[in-house]
Protein backbone atom coordinates (compact mmCIF):
# COMPACT_ATOMS: atom_id res chain seq x y z
CA UNK A 1 0.00 0.00 0.00
CA UNK A 2 1.08 3.34 -0.94
CA UNK A 3 -1.61 5.91 0.90
CA UNK A 4 -0.33 9.58 1.38
CA UNK A 5 -0.64 11.51 4.22
CA UNK A 6 -2.40 14.64 4.23
CA UNK A 7 -0.03 17.80 4.73
CA UNK A 8 0.14 18.27 9.11
CA UNK A 9 -1.81 21.06 10.34
CA UNK A 10 0.90 23.06 11.30
CA UNK A 11 2.66 22.39 8.23
CA UNK A 12 2.97 24.62 4.89
CA UNK A 13 -0.30 25.16 3.11
CA UNK A 14 0.63 23.43 0.18
CA UNK A 15 -3.01 24.49 -1.78
CA UNK A 16 -2.74 28.18 -0.44
CA UNK A 17 -3.46 30.38 -3.84
CA UNK A 18 -0.15 32.44 -4.67
CA UNK A 19 1.20 34.93 -7.05
CA UNK A 20 3.93 33.63 -9.19
CA UNK A 21 5.26 37.92 -9.69
CA UNK A 22 5.40 37.85 -5.74
CA UNK A 23 5.06 34.64 -4.31
CA UNK A 24 4.06 34.64 -0.61
CA UNK A 25 6.30 31.60 0.66
CA UNK A 26 5.46 29.37 3.41
CA UNK A 27 6.71 30.48 6.68
CA UNK A 28 6.94 26.75 8.30
CA UNK A 29 8.62 24.21 6.99
CA UNK A 30 6.97 20.99 6.18
CA UNK A 31 8.63 19.28 8.74
CA UNK A 32 9.13 19.12 12.51
CA UNK A 33 12.97 18.20 14.16
CA UNK A 34 11.82 15.48 16.15
CA UNK A 35 15.39 14.48 17.74
CA UNK A 36 15.31 14.71 21.38
CA UNK A 37 17.90 16.27 24.23
CA UNK A 38 18.33 13.35 26.08
CA UNK A 39 22.09 12.30 26.77
CA UNK A 40 22.14 8.65 26.44
CA UNK A 41 24.79 5.88 25.18
CA UNK A 42 24.52 2.70 24.81
CA UNK A 43 27.11 0.11 26.40
CA UNK A 44 29.55 -0.45 23.29
CA UNK A 45 30.24 3.19 24.12
CA UNK A 46 28.97 5.18 21.08
CA UNK A 47 28.38 8.77 20.38
CA UNK A 48 25.39 10.09 22.56
CA UNK A 49 22.46 11.38 21.45
CA UNK A 50 23.42 15.05 22.21
CA UNK A 51 26.86 14.48 20.05
CA UNK A 52 24.86 13.21 17.31
CA UNK A 53 21.90 15.95 17.34
CA UNK A 54 24.96 18.54 17.62
CA UNK A 55 26.67 16.97 14.43
CA UNK A 56 23.34 16.89 12.45
CA UNK A 57 22.38 20.23 13.70
CA UNK A 58 25.84 21.37 12.26
CA UNK A 59 25.17 19.93 8.86
CA UNK A 60 21.47 21.54 8.62
CA UNK A 61 23.44 25.20 9.07
CA UNK A 62 25.81 24.26 6.94
CA UNK A 63 23.59 23.64 4.13
CA UNK A 64 21.46 26.27 4.71
CA UNK A 65 24.57 28.47 4.76
CA UNK A 66 25.85 26.91 1.53
CA UNK A 67 22.15 26.06 -0.41
CA UNK A 68 22.68 29.65 -1.93
CA UNK A 69 25.35 28.36 -4.60
CA UNK A 70 22.74 26.25 -6.28
CA UNK A 71 20.08 28.82 -6.34
CA UNK A 72 20.91 29.30 -10.14
CA UNK A 73 20.33 25.53 -10.86
CA UNK A 74 18.00 25.01 -9.08
CA UNK A 75 15.91 28.15 -10.16
CA UNK A 76 16.18 26.70 -14.08
CA UNK A 77 14.44 23.41 -12.70
CA UNK A 78 11.18 25.76 -11.80
CA UNK A 79 12.06 25.68 -8.06
CA UNK A 80 11.91 28.59 -5.91
CA UNK A 81 14.17 28.51 -2.57
CA UNK A 82 11.71 29.43 0.82
CA UNK A 83 14.36 31.64 2.52
CA UNK A 84 16.25 30.33 5.84
CA UNK A 85 14.61 26.87 5.83
CA UNK A 86 15.89 24.37 3.27
CA UNK A 87 12.66 23.56 1.46
CA UNK A 88 12.15 23.99 -2.59
CA UNK A 89 8.52 24.79 -4.21
CA UNK A 90 7.22 24.63 -7.38
CA UNK A 91 4.19 26.35 -8.79
CA UNK A 92 1.95 25.60 -11.21
CA UNK A 93 1.62 28.13 -14.75
CA UNK A 94 -1.97 29.66 -13.52
CA UNK A 95 -1.96 33.28 -12.76
CA UNK A 96 -3.02 32.76 -9.12
CA UNK A 97 -0.59 29.70 -8.55
CA UNK A 98 -0.27 27.19 -6.11
CA UNK A 99 2.58 24.79 -4.65
CA UNK A 100 2.14 21.42 -7.10
CA UNK A 101 5.57 19.95 -5.65
CA UNK A 102 7.36 20.59 -1.95
CA UNK A 103 10.32 19.37 -1.17
CA UNK A 104 11.62 19.89 2.58
CA UNK A 105 14.72 18.64 4.34
CA UNK A 106 14.04 18.72 8.28
CA UNK A 107 16.87 19.78 10.92
CA UNK A 108 16.99 16.02 11.46
CA UNK A 109 18.04 16.01 7.46
CA UNK A 110 15.38 13.82 6.66
CA UNK A 111 13.61 14.40 3.60
CA UNK A 112 9.81 14.87 2.70
CA UNK A 113 7.80 15.58 -1.08
CA UNK A 114 4.43 17.04 -1.18
CA UNK A 115 2.50 16.58 -3.97
CA UNK A 116 -0.74 18.73 -4.52
CA UNK A 117 -0.57 19.02 -0.65
CA UNK A 118 -0.02 15.02 0.22
CA UNK A 119 2.99 13.47 1.65
CA UNK A 120 4.51 10.99 -0.99
CA UNK A 121 5.25 7.39 0.80
CA UNK A 122 9.20 6.34 2.48
CA UNK A 123 8.52 3.82 -0.39
CA UNK A 124 7.51 5.73 -3.35
CA UNK A 125 9.93 6.28 -6.12
CA UNK A 126 10.73 9.59 -5.12
CA UNK A 127 13.44 7.87 -1.61
CA UNK A 128 15.80 5.85 -3.93
CA UNK A 129 19.21 5.18 -2.42
CA UNK A 130 20.60 7.83 -0.24
CA UNK A 131 17.60 10.41 -1.93
CA UNK A 132 15.37 9.60 1.75
CA UNK A 133 18.39 11.66 4.02
CA UNK A 134 20.29 14.62 2.91
CA UNK A 135 23.45 15.23 4.36
CA UNK A 136 25.46 16.96 1.46
CA UNK A 137 24.40 19.39 -1.30
CA UNK A 138 25.29 16.95 -3.56
CA UNK A 139 22.20 14.72 -2.14
CA UNK A 140 19.56 17.94 -2.20
CA UNK A 141 20.41 18.61 -5.92
CA UNK A 142 19.99 14.79 -6.62
CA UNK A 143 16.70 15.12 -4.88
CA UNK A 144 15.36 17.93 -6.62
CA UNK A 145 16.77 16.68 -10.07
CA UNK A 146 15.04 13.79 -9.37
CA UNK A 147 11.37 14.94 -8.15
CA UNK A 148 11.67 17.33 -11.23
CA UNK A 149 12.45 14.65 -13.41
CA UNK A 150 9.37 12.40 -12.03
CA UNK A 151 5.62 13.66 -13.36
CA UNK A 152 2.82 14.29 -11.54
CA UNK A 153 0.46 11.04 -12.13
CA UNK A 154 -2.83 12.26 -13.93
CA UNK A 155 -5.30 9.95 -12.00
CA UNK A 156 -8.93 10.02 -13.62
CA UNK A 157 -9.99 13.11 -15.35
CA UNK A 158 -12.45 11.97 -17.99
CA UNK A 159 -15.53 13.29 -16.85
CA UNK A 160 -17.46 10.26 -17.34
CA UNK A 161 -15.41 8.43 -15.01
CA UNK A 162 -15.55 11.89 -12.46
CA UNK A 163 -19.67 11.53 -13.07
CA UNK A 164 -19.89 7.73 -12.21
CA UNK A 165 -17.82 8.52 -8.76
CA UNK A 166 -19.65 11.39 -7.98
CA UNK A 167 -23.44 9.54 -8.83
CA UNK A 168 -21.76 6.19 -6.62
CA UNK A 169 -19.80 7.83 -3.74
CA UNK A 170 -22.73 8.95 -1.30
CA UNK A 171 -23.87 5.06 -1.10
CA UNK A 172 -20.77 2.92 -2.18
CA UNK A 173 -18.26 2.10 0.59
CA UNK A 174 -15.80 0.62 -1.71
CA UNK A 175 -14.50 3.48 -3.43
CA UNK A 176 -11.14 3.82 -2.55
CA UNK A 177 -10.46 7.16 -4.40
CA UNK A 178 -10.25 10.62 -3.60
CA UNK A 179 -12.15 13.48 -5.68
CA UNK A 180 -9.68 16.74 -6.11
CA UNK A 181 -10.39 19.77 -8.30
CA UNK A 182 -7.94 22.47 -7.09
CA UNK A 183 -5.91 21.95 -9.91
CA UNK A 184 -7.79 23.37 -12.71
CA UNK A 185 -10.04 20.00 -13.50
CA UNK A 186 -11.64 17.41 -11.31
CA UNK A 187 -9.72 14.30 -10.95
CA UNK A 188 -10.78 11.29 -8.79
CA UNK A 189 -7.04 10.20 -7.34
CA UNK A 190 -6.90 6.12 -5.77
CA UNK A 191 -6.14 6.47 -1.97
CA UNK A 192 -2.93 4.76 -2.75
CA UNK A 193 -1.65 6.94 -5.32
CA UNK A 194 1.73 6.91 -6.13
CA UNK A 195 1.75 10.71 -7.01
CA UNK A 196 4.66 10.58 -8.45
CA UNK A 197 5.56 8.27 -11.69
CA UNK A 198 8.57 7.83 -14.24
CA UNK A 199 8.18 7.15 -17.66
CA UNK A 200 4.25 7.12 -17.82
CA UNK A 201 0.97 9.36 -17.28
CA UNK A 202 -0.83 7.25 -14.59
CA UNK A 203 0.62 5.40 -11.59
CA UNK A 204 -0.78 1.71 -11.17
CA UNK A 205 -3.39 2.23 -8.02
CA UNK A 206 -5.29 4.73 -10.36
CA UNK A 207 -4.80 2.57 -13.46
CA UNK A 208 -6.38 0.01 -11.41
CA UNK A 209 -9.56 1.95 -10.21
CA UNK A 210 -9.74 3.32 -13.67
CA UNK A 211 -10.75 -0.11 -14.48
CA UNK A 212 -13.25 0.12 -11.60
CA UNK A 213 -14.68 3.15 -12.65
CA UNK A 214 -15.12 1.66 -15.90
CA UNK A 215 -16.59 -1.46 -14.55
CA UNK A 216 -19.38 0.49 -12.75
CA UNK A 217 -20.13 2.36 -15.46
CA UNK A 218 -20.86 0.10 -17.84
CA UNK A 219 -22.91 -1.50 -15.04
CA UNK A 220 -25.06 2.08 -15.08
CA UNK A 221 -25.74 1.95 -18.78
Amino acid sequence: SHSYAAVPTDSVDCDKDISIAEPVLPTETLCTDNTTNQDTQDDSGAETTSEVETETISIYKKLLHDVSTLTEEFTAMGYISVPEKLQFIQLDNEENAKIIKCVTISKSLDADVYIHGSKTAYDNIVYTGDLQRCTSLLHIRQLLVHVNHLKICIANTEKALVDVFQFNHQSDTDYKAIYEDSYGQPVIRSTDCDLLVNGRDRCHSCSLYRNTLRKKRHRMK
